[in-house]
C-alpha cells in the first residue's frame, strides 16, 4: 500500500489531477520513508524518469533517470515503446510504485500508432498531434518562418512593414541575420525534426547577401526550403541556383495583373516596368523546374483589397500563362494605417463572383486554387474587414506545436503577429522551444478563452484585434480538420 501519489515534478503537471502539490512534496520531505506512487497520465508518461529524480531529491537521495527517454519513433510501436520504458524504470527503481491513472492513455497510443504509415513527415505530424494532446512539445514545429532580412525593394501599400503608411524605422529595416547565426538555428531545427524553413515575411529574402549559402546549408541538413518573394530579384542566374537546390516551394506575392495596378500598389515602382520583369522571371522559373524535373511547387499569392479586387480573373489567367502550380487569393489583413483599403459589401459580391470564375477556369488547367479565401469570404464583416475572430474563440489557437516565427531582430514569436516569447540573442532556438515558458504560452493559446489577457515579453496580449484577421487561419483550419480525421477529438480536453 502506497501512502502518497504524485503526478508530476511541478505544480502545473501535478495539479491537472490533484490540487495538493505543495502539501504532497512537504510530506515526502518530512518523512523520507513514506511510500510514493507516481500516477501515470497523458501529461507525464514521457517524463517518468524526471519525476523519479524529483521524488528521490525530496527524500534526500540522488538519482539520474532524466536522460532515459521513451522512444517515440517508430510511431507504429508507441505502446510497446512505453511499456519498455516503464519496465526499465521499474527494474531500476524498486521503491517507487507506478499506477495508471489515465484510462484513455493506451487507447491514445493505439489510435496514434494505427495512423502511422512509417513515413517520415507523416509520423512527425502524428507526434506533434500527440504533443498537442499531452501539452508538451516532443519535437520541433512543422515550420519555422524566418525573416532573414527586414529590407525590401518595394513598398506595397498593404504591407505591414514597408507600406508608405507605416514606418518601423531605418535601423529596423537594416536588420539581418548572419550565416553564423543561421548555422546554429539550422542545426537546432534539424535536431528537433523541423520539416521546413519558410524564408520571407518582414522583408525580401532574396536581398540577403548570403541567402543561397543559407539555403544550401539547410538543404544539406535535410530541411525543406520554402521561399516567399516578390520575384524582383529572381534573375535567371538566381533561378538556376534555386533549381539545383530543389527547394520545396517558391511563393511569389504579386498583388496585380497589370502594370498600372502594380504601380498604384507599389509607389516605389511608378514609372518602371517592374511588373513585366516579375512575370518574365516567374515564367523562366516555371520553365526551368519543368526542364529539370524538380519537385518544386511554384505558388502565387494575391493579396486582395479595394485597389485590385477587380483583377482577380485577370490574375488567374496570368497565373496559368506563367505556369503556376498553385494560386492563392487572400483578403487583406487590415490595420489602422490602411483601413482605406477595406473591401466594402459591393466589392465583396464582385470578389465572390470572381472566385467562382477562377474555380471554373482552373478546372481543366494545371494551376490549382488553394482554397483558403472561401473561409475569409464566408466570415467577412464589411463594417470592420475582420474574418477570423470567432474561430480562435471557438477552437483556441493550437499553432504552438506546428509553427514558430523568427524575425531579423532575433525575436521569437508564437505567431506571425509578433507575440514575443524569447530573443535568440540570449538563447538558442532549441533551448527556447523546449523551455517551460514557451510551453506555457502554447498551452495558454490552446485554451485561449481562459487566457486572452496573457501577456508576452513585448507586452502584446494573447488575444487582440490582430486575431480578427489571423493570417494563420489556414493552418488553424487544417489542424482542426486533422484532429477529426485522426479521431482524436475526445482526447483534446481532460
Amino acid at each position: 500500500m502506497y501512502d502518497l501519489i504524485l503526478f508530476g515534478n511541478n505544480i502545473e503537471t501535478h495539479n491537472k489531477h490533484a490540487k495538493n502539490f505543495s502539501e504532497t512534496c512537504q510530506k515526502i520531505k518530512d518523512n523520507p520513508s513514506i511510500k510514493v506512487s507516481i500516477g501515470i497520465t497523458r501529461f507525464n508518461f514521457f517524463k517518468l524518469g524526471e519525476i523519479i529524480d524529483f521524488v528521490n531529491n525530496l527524500k534526500g537521495n540522488y538519482s539520474n533517470f532524466k536522460p532515459i527517454k521513451m522512444k517515440l519513433f517508430p510511431v507504429s510501436t508507441l505502446k510497446k515503446s512505453f511499456e519498455n520504458y516503464l519496465n526499465y524504470l521499474k527494474s531500476k527503481q524498486k521503491n517507487i510504485n507506478f499506477v495508471l491513472k489515465d484510462k484513455k492513455l493506451f487507447e491514445l497510443f493505439e489510435i496514434i500508432s494505427s495512423k502511422s504509415k512509417n513515413e517520415k513527415y507523416k509520423d512527425r505530424e502524428l507526434i506533434r498531434y500527440l504533443g498537442l494532446i499531452c501539452e508538451y512539445s516532443f519535437i520541433g514545429p512543422e515550420q519555422i518562418v524566418i525573416d532573414p532580412y527586414h529590407k525590401c525593394n518595394t513598398n506595397c501599400v498593404h504591407c505591414w512593414n514597408h507600406s508608405p503608411y507605416v514606418d518601423p524605422g531605418v535601423d529596423w529595416k537594416n536588420l539581418k541575420l548572419d550565416f553564423i547565426f543561421f548555422k546554429q538555428l539550422i542545426d537546432d531545427a534539424s535536431n528537433l525534426k523541423v520539416d521546413h524553413l519558410v524564408f520571407g515575411g518582414a522583408g525580401e529574402p532574396l536581398m540577403h547577401p548570403e541567402i543561397l549559402k543559407i539555403f544550401e546549408y539547410a538543404s544539406n541538413k535535410g530541411l525543406q526550403i520554402i521561399v516567399s518573394t516578390n520575384a524582383i530579384n529572381l534573375t535567371k542566374k538566381f533561378t538556376d541556383k534555386l533549381i539545383k537546390l530543389n527547394i520545396k516551394e517558391l511563393i511569389c506575392s504579386l498583388p496585380a495583373a497589370s502594370i498600372d495596378t502594380y504601380c498604384e500598389i507599389n509607389p516605389l515602382h511608378k514609372g518602371k516596368d517592374t511588373f513585366s520583369k516579375i512575370v518574365k522571371n516567374l515564367t523562366y522559373f516555371a520553365s526551368q523546374k519543368i526542364k529539370f524535373n524538380t519537385n518544386t511547387t511554384l505558388s502565387m499569392y494575391h493579396v486582395i483589397h479595394n485597389i485590385n479586387y477587380n483583377e482577380i480573373p485577370k490574375m488567374a489567367r496570368m497565373d496559368v500563362k506563367i505556369g503556376v502550380d498553385i494560386a492563392r487569393f487572400s483578403l487583406i489583413r487590415l490595420q489602422k494605417e490602411f483601413m482605406h483599403l477595406k473591401i466594402n459589401a459591393n466589392q465583396m459580391k464582385s470578389i465572390k463572383n470572381s472566385i467562382k470564375f477562377v474555380e471554373a477556369y482552373f478546372s481543366d488547367k494545371n494551376t490549382k486554387l488553394k482554397n483558403n479565401i472561401h473561409f475569409q469570404i464566408d466570415n467577412y464583416k464589411p463594417s470592420t474587414g475582420e474574418w477570423s475572430g470567432k474561430i480562435l474563440n471557438k477552437w483556441g489557437c493550437k499553432l504552438g506545436w506546428f509553427f514558430s516565427l523568427l524575425l531579423a531582430d532575433k525575436k521569437l514569436s508564437l505567431c506571425c503577429h509578433v507575440r514575443e516569447i524569447d530573443n535568440l540573442d540570449k538563447t538558442t532556438f532549441s533551448d527556447s522551444w523546449r523551455s517551460k515558458e514557451y510551453n506555457k504560452f502554447r498551452v495558454h493559446a490552446k485554451y485561449m478563452k481562459n487566457h486572452q489577457d496573457t501577456k508576452f515579453k513585448n507586452g502584446i496580449k494573447l488575444y487582440d484585434d490582430k486575431c480578427e484577421n489571423c493570417d494563420n487561419h489556414v493552418t488553424l483550419i487544417k489542424i482542426e480538420e486533422k484532429i477529426k480525421e485522426l479521431g482524436i477529438s475526445k482526447f483534446m480536453d481532460y
